[in-house]
């Protein structure tokens, strides 16, 4: 875009056996990419692909029954769920509820209503904010009365997942919930172990603790670093890791290989690692 090469992270919306990739920006008017993606973007054009990464997917084997709760853009990496379930011929104990302002912002509203249409087991409701505010935790009596037995798949703003993970904590079985966040926490999860960080480029070394990204580090060691959101969207942040091994501070999972491209803003040290910044 003007000659800068920017990453963003979309979430997959095809079905699995579908021969293209397909992904639904939301434009946001005052950003620098979805504009581009929704208004310039042209046939021909070349888009670097990065890992596909996220745990956020459907059981294998399928579970017997399934409630998906999503509101605006939350839909997206839930519409590739059903659309998968769909072509397995799965859609048979699936309740499906999503919000939106007005029943045209609905992203994928036909396809959902369709979808509707041909499948006996699934059952959708359209919560349209403008006319009846809002869905909460305590709708889902109403609008499922056997949520607590089904495996669910939450997705949406950062404020209706805390609300709806405070329900199941209190009164179901978060064992069954799974959430994706758009916007993800960072630094929620227990703390590493740490270690000594060398910024290679830079010709710098630091102690940071199990909790500090590597971004941190490198910010309070006085060294400039690229960074974007900080909070592993955008990619900005990107630096090789030439050894050691990192944890990630969204879900503590400890990874990293030699020479492998890591989010430092989101990343912290697991003992002593090299860093080509």
């Amino acid at each position: 875009v003007d000659g800068v090469h920017h990453w963003r992270a979309y979430s997959i919306t095809s079905e699995p056996a579908d021969d293209h990739i397909c992904i639904t920006p939301k434009l946001v008017e005052e950003g620098k990419v979805s504009p581009h993606l929704t208004t310039k973007l042209r046939p021909g054009t070349i888009i670097r692909l990065g890992g596909v990464e996220g745990d956020f997917t459907l059981p294998d084997p399928r579970p017997e029954r399934m409630l998906f709760i999503t509101a605006g853009s939350g839909i997206t990496p839930i519409m590739s769920m059903l659309r998968a379930l769909d072509q397995e011929g799965g859609l048979k104990e699936v309740v499906m509820i999503h919000s939106a302002r007005t029943e045209d912002r609905v992203i994928f509203g036909e396809r959902l209503r369709a979808l509707d249409e041909r499948n006996s087991g699934f059952r959708r409701h359209f919560q349209i904010t403008g006319d009846h505010g809002r869905i909460k935790p305590a709708d889902l009596d109403e609008l499922c009365p056997d949520w607590r037995e089904r495996e669910t798949f939450l997705s949406g703003p950062s404020d209706m997942l805390d609300a709806f993970e405070q329900r199941w904590e209190a009164d179901g079985d978060r064992e069954l919930l799974h959430m994706e966040r758009f916007q993800p926490k960072v630094g929620f999860v227990e703390e590493g172990e740490g270690g000594e960080i060398s910024f290679l480029k830079s010709d710098t070394r630091t102690e940071a603790g199990g909790g500090t990204p590597i971004l941190v580090a490198g910010e309070d060691a006085g060294l400039e670093l690229d960074y974007g959101c900080r909070e592993g969207i955008c990619h900005t942040c990107i630096g090789k890791l030439c050894s050691g091994r990192v944890r990630d501070l969204r879900n503590g999972k400890i990874y990293g290989s030699d020479g492998e491209m890591i989010r430092v803003c989101i990343s912290a040290p697991e003992g002593p690692v090299e860093m080509d910044l």
